[in-house]
């Protein structure tokens, strides 16, 4: 997959935001990566005369694919071609064709989402000739549309599994491609736009289309496709329903199999027209600045990712979290880490502001465990403190901020979680609550972060006569992934 360029979708992830992306799906069979083209996006029927030559009717009969596009268990299925009542919309590249079809799915809230694979029934011509190979763009949605440019695009042939179906279809195959992703994460409560395209041999003459999965007439899934077509001679710049053109109102064949991890704990969303001070900065090394989540009582969870809202001046930052205990007298994080995350991924949220000594800092995301696999095991009915560190890489005179947090859905005056955030400084050996660094006045000392975990199975009850110092409390593993967009306040 490779990063593109920035989009500014409007989606709640992790009580932040961030608008431009990037992924590393998984490879598969070792396959080289190649440069992806742009694609083009037109009516199956009339393609072949736009080209200067004659189009079939893509209206026709024959056996009906049985099962689910895609072999992986299903999460949203949006159905299989049917070649008796089938049609296709162009989605393919030439040297000097632009375009895209797409068609939508929606993510139940309250959890994070690892798209794992996506797959996508085409019908091409010449599916053996040299150079045969796909893409996949994935859009956020914005009133019912795909919205500006995609929040990732997978173009690395290692991770795209090609299937023919063996249907000849008015001298079309029909493939199954699907896309092995692995470590890209979409927040739930959203709908989301996929694009399969093809990426063309060259010749001018090989054509992609995404195949429908509904007949004329029959109720859609969400929306109806939608697509885009500037190179034709009545150019569609702006995505466009597909019932505009001979395909008519109708669905695309495509599905979509992910791993899920709940939301624990969501810290609110990063206020970035916070004034921040120097007193508050972590810069230095063992300076530490945290904020408290809780940990439902009677069950065990196990924590999938971790996100954070960092502001830094330098990009080689490189930020470990740490997640401590509390302590029960202080209330303040105690003790060494029981669990250290290191090697995020990054998403610049593109931002910026200076603190109060004039130094510049911009705004990032970062996801520790991002393909979901953090691995920490926090034991039910204790609170935790999500601490971020810096690895000794920035100087005195460079800054590293936790970006405060708000949580819209509470009163000005009630935004405190559980107690204000802490900090530690090295001179003092112990850490102290926020207010007694900085003085905000009546804004809130919270921290913006989120956690996602799972209850650890039923079966793997807390054993209440084990002693405490032997149940379970996690161990850091280094990870790193990938991620969705959010909401930033200023």
């Amino acid at each position: 997959m490779r990063k593109i360029a920035t989009c500014t979708a409007m989606l709640a992830v992790a009580g932040f935001a961030t608008t431009a992306f990037s992924a590393s799906p998984k490879a598969t069979d070792g396959a080289s990566a190649l440069k992806v083209n742009n694609s083009v996006s037109v009516d199956a029927r009339t393609a072949g005369m736009n080209r200067g030559f004659q189009a079939p009717d893509l209206q026709g009969s024959g056996p009906v694919p049985g099962g689910v596009v895609g072999s992986c268990q299903c999460f949203w299925d949006n159905g299989a071609f049917d070649p008796a009542v089938g049609n296709g919309q162009g989605s393919a590249m030439d040297a000097a064709l632009d375009g895209l079809c797409a068609d939508d799915f929606f993510l139940p809230e309250c959890s994070i989402y690892r798209l794992d694979t996506i797959c996508a029934e085409m019908l091409v011509t010449d599916p053996m000739a040299a150079g045969l190979s796909f893409g996949l763009a994935i859009f956020a949605d914005c009133n019912g549309k795909p919205y500006g440019a995609p929040l990732y695009v997978f173009d690395d042939q290692a991770d795209v599994s090609i299937t023919d179906s063996g249907t000849d279809w008015f001298g079309y195959d029909l493939l199954e491609v699907c896309f092995s992703i692995g470590d890209c994460n979409l927040r739930g409560g959203c709908t989301y736009w996929v694009a399969p395209y093809g990426i063309g041999n060259g010749s001018g003459m090989d054509e992609y289309y995404f195949a429908t999965s509904t007949a004329i007439g029959e109720a859609v899934q969400l929306n109806q496709g939608h697509f885009t077509d500037p190179w034709s001679f009545d150019p569609v710049v702006d995505w466009t329903p597909v019932e505009v053109t001979n395909v008519k109102k109708r669905d695309f064949a495509f599905s979509v199999c992910v791993t899920e991890c709940d939301l624990l704990c969501d810290n609110g969303q990063a206020d970035l027209s916070r004034s921040l001070h120097k007193n508050v900065s972590v810069n230095l090394p063992h300076f530490r600045a945290a904020d408290n989540f809780a940990v439902p009582p009677c069950v065990d969870y196990e924590v999938c990712m971790v996100e954070v809202c960092i502001l830094t001046s330098c990009q080689c930052a490189t930020v470990a979290v740490e997640i401590y205990g509390t302590d029960p007298i202080t209330m303040l994080p105690t003790g060494d880490p029981v669990a250290t995350l290191t090697d995020p991924k990054e998403f610049d949220l593109e931002f910026s502001t200076t603190d109060n000594t004039g130094i510049t800092v911009n705004a990032k995301r970062l996801q520790f465990g991002a393909a979901l696999d953090a691995g920490v095991i926090l034991e039910g009915g204790k609170t935790y403190w999500v601490s971020i560190v810096e690895g000794g890489t920035l100087s005195g005179t460079d800054r590293l901020y936790y970006c405060y947090a708000y949580k819209c859905e509470k009163p000005a005056d009630c935004q405190i979680k559980i107690t204000e955030a802490a900090f530690y400084k090295p001179v003092l050996a112990a850490w102290h609550p926020y207010s007694q660094f900085v003085s905000n006045g009546d804004l809130p000392n919270e921290l913006a972060f989120a956690v996602f975990a799972q209850p650890v199975a039923e079966e793997e009850p807390i054993d209440s006569t084990t002693p405490k110092s032997n149940k379970r409390v996690g161990s850091g593993l280094t990870a790193s992934g990938n991620g969705g967009s959010g909401i930033i306040r200023r």
